[in-house]
């Protein structure tokens, strides 16, 4: 799969250092007042994986079908509309990232990044490579994504009709996910023995963001106040979500729900994820007036 290559390619170095963590502080939880649920039933049992929330509460992501192999993109509007998508002629691969205000959507088909506003389907596709993936885009129409080149694989940075590579130094791969409107970006690498990190890229610099003792720590989302949304996962299968921000940790606690895993946040505060029902379905969440 065209997705898992970014996980396991080779990566360049890049000038920018990495520092160590800021703090591993636990606080008070992060709560949401509303919770609201949904499946997809062209799933089936296959978890779906969330990449997106605007502040119109609309989640973006992708699934894959459980009647054949393919990957497709789905939006669920805050009214509880839910809409799958293709791109045609995509050679059954099509992932929704991240959406912005404007509802423009970024993603995956095939072995090429996009962005979709309205009915326009634009290419973004990282110069001289056979694979780009768009992850993430904020309000201004900065897209944060990954790319391969079947050796090796990078991060970048795409604004003003320009790409800009990003690249843990001494990483196997830099997925970058998510962007605010100040140019902050976060996501993850993987080390040489597949863990994951999470990252903050800002100011030219890459500062590491790991759950405390956890074996996998992913940054999905950040909203234009700095809070990070994220997901952990230890070697004994524990895990769950958080909220990171200013060297801060805080466990998202959401009613009923049992270790959820948080993708991504808007500029409300508003957290969308998945988890794992009592019957064993794969179930979204949007969680709202959280603090």
């Amino acid at each position: 799969m065209l997705k898992r290559l970014l996980v396991s390619a080779c990566m360049m170095a890049l000038a920018a250092g990495i520092s160590g963590p800021k703090a591993s502080a636990q606080n008070s939880p992060y709560t949401c007042a509303n919770v609201s649920i949904f499946s997809i039933p062209q799933a089936g049992k296959n978890p779906p994986s969330v990449a997106g929330l605007n502040d119109q509460d609309t989640i973006t992501g992708w699934f894959v079908s459980y009647k054949n192999p393919q990957d497709i993109g789905f939006v669920r509007y805050a009214n509880g509309d839910l809409h799958s998508y293709s791109v045609p002629n995509s050679q059954n691969i099509t992932m929704f990232g991240g959406i912005n205000d404007q509802d423009q959507v970024v993603g995956t088909y095939s072995s090429n990044g996009f962005l979709k506003s309205g009915n326009t389907l634009t290419t973004i596709d990282y110069p001289g490579v056979p694979y780009t993936s768009a992850l993430g885009i904020n309000n201004t129409g900065e897209i944060v994504g990954s790319y391969s080149t079947g050796q090796m694989a990078g991060g970048f940075l795409y604004a003003n009709n320009s790409y800009s590579s990003l690249v843990v130094s001494g990483a196997i791969s830099t997925i970058p996910t998510g962007v605010n409107e100040t140019g902050t970006i976060v996501g993850r690498f993987f080390t040489s023995n597949f863990d994951s990190q999470g990252f903050v890229y800002e100011a030219g610099q890459f500062t590491t963001v790991n759950y405390p003792g956890a074996l996998n720590t992913n940054l999905g989302g950040i909203n234009n106040s700095g809070l990070i949304a994220g997901s952990w996962s230890d070697a004994a299968g524990n895990g769950g979500g958080f909220i990171y921000a200013n060297g801060e940790f805080r466990q998202v606690l959401v009613q009923g729900l049992q270790n959820p895993s948080v993708a991504t946040i808007n500029n409300k505060g508003d957290i969308a994820g998945s988890f794992i029902s009592s019957s064993g379905l794969p179930t979204i969440f949007l969680g709202t007036g959280c603090n």
